[in-house]
């Protein structure tokens, strides 16, 4: 876990564009490190990396692409019952926030959640 944090540290010293996330209901934390302080971005959708799609439909959306960058991966296990846990929080607040995502589509104000 230390050399993970130290080279999203290396990252955010050198100001270089970098993606760290994990999904729902996974131990492991992935962090995307682009090489170069270029800002990428989509043209058509054809290419290949990690997109950054703003909810403005009219601003540019960011890519790291493929190419430019590295992948750093770390395993993070957990103790089953705090697992079973956040699990059940994690699926109730799921369930909700795509309750409350339906109904504001149904109201035709916004155009993408």
């Amino acid at each position: 876990m230390q050399n993970f944090i130290q080279q999203i540290q290396q990252q955010l010293d050198k100001k270089l564009p970098f993606v760290a996330y994990r999904k729902p209901n996974e131990g492991t934390i992935t962090a995307i490190l682009q090489k170069d302080d270029v800002l990428h971005v989509v043209n058509n959708f054809a290419e290949t990396g990690f997109i950054f799609a703003p909810f403005d439909t009219h601003s540019k959306s960011v890519l790291i692409p493929l190419d430019k960058k590295i992948t750093t991966v770390y395993a993070h296990l957990e103790t089953k019952k705090a697992t079973i846990v956040k699990e059940t929080f994690e699926v109730k607040k799921h369930l909700d926030l795509v309750t409350n995502a339906i109904q504001v589509l149904q109201t035709n104000t916004c155009k993408k959640i």
